[in-house]
């Protein structure tokens, strides 16, 4: 069962900063780009069981270089198999997804990696 434990809210700019708030304490997380500073968060939680239920956070989304390198991060595509990218796709990185669509940064990288590697063999 998920249960909320506190919130995260970007801030800007520049666009790699954000705020994660649990039990009213806030922190502040610094990247050089808001989808990198949540990898540094989930980084955080993943030892203790917590995730972070953003579309950043999901097994099957993550950010263009040009979405992070023009667009700080702000949005990640949902990369869907057997097919590249396409601009409908983009959803911001830090709106609520579901639990049953989160995963771990490994396993979000290794799903990235294999989706780029087919996607090149298009």
């Amino acid at each position: 069962m998920y249960e909320p434990i506190g919130r995260v809210v970007p801030r800007w700019p520049p666009a790699g900063w954000i705020e994660v708030v649990v039990d009213e304490y806030p922190r502040l997380l610094v990247d050089r780009d808001m989808f990198e500073a949540l990898v540094r968060l989930r980084r955080q939680l993943e030892p203790d069981g917590l995730m972070v239920a953003v579309h950043g956070s999901r097994r099957d989304t993550y950010p263009s270089g040009m979405a992070r390198d023009m667009g700080g991060g702000i949005q990640v595509y949902i990369m869907r198999p057997g097919r590249r990218a396409r601009r409908e796709d983009l959803v911001a990185t830090l709106d609520d997804a579901p639990p049953g669509q989160l995963a771990t940064v490994g396993e979000q990288r290794s799903f990235a990696e294999t989706w780029q590697a087919d996607a090149r063999e298009q």
